[in-house]
């Protein structure tokens, strides 16, 4: 363990995340920033910064609100078999629906992206109601699936 205190800051979308992260690597020009958003852990998306504080380590995580409930999900999944987080599942089903979720809010969150830049190719909208749908259908399972234990 590295870190003595941890912060979540958990925002709208990317656009906000995008800002909160340059803020604050702006106010820690010292943070060593580790971007989960490019290079996923198993499904897990937030960028990550450990801030020096007294000889001591604070790691901040900012996730947007998708990125949030996944990595909660995955908190949850993890309780019922353990190691999920870590990419262990000796099925491999329930890793195959998180990395499933994760990528459908990570072209979710694209979309939005572009969205943002003021561009919508033809199809956008449909698109982008399509993503919401289906992960809000693969949380609703894995949570269902959940319940049942």
């Amino acid at each position: 363990m590295q870190d003595i205190a941890g912060i979540r800051i958990v925002v709208p979308r990317r656009f906000d995340q995008d800002l909160a992260v340059s803020w604050l690597e702006a106010q820690f020009p010292d943070a060593t920033k580790y971007d989960r958003l490019s290079e996923p852990s198993h499904g897990y998306r937030a960028i990550h910064l450990v801030v020096p504080v007294r000889d001591r380590f604070v790691e901040l995580q900012i996730r947007t609100q998708l990125q949030d409930a996944w990595a909660q999900l995955s908190e949850k999944l993890n309780d019922r078999y353990p190691g999920i987080k870590y990419g262990l599942d000796p099925t491999g089903a329930h890793l195959a629906t998180l990395k499933q979720a994760s990528d459908l809010i990570a072209q979710t969150e694209a979309l939005d992206e572009r969205f943002m830049e003021g561009q919508t190719p033809p199809g956008f909208f449909d698109q982008l109601e399509e993503l919401r749908y289906n992960i809000t259908r693969f949380l609703s399972q894995a949570a269902d699936d959940e319940g049942e234990a």
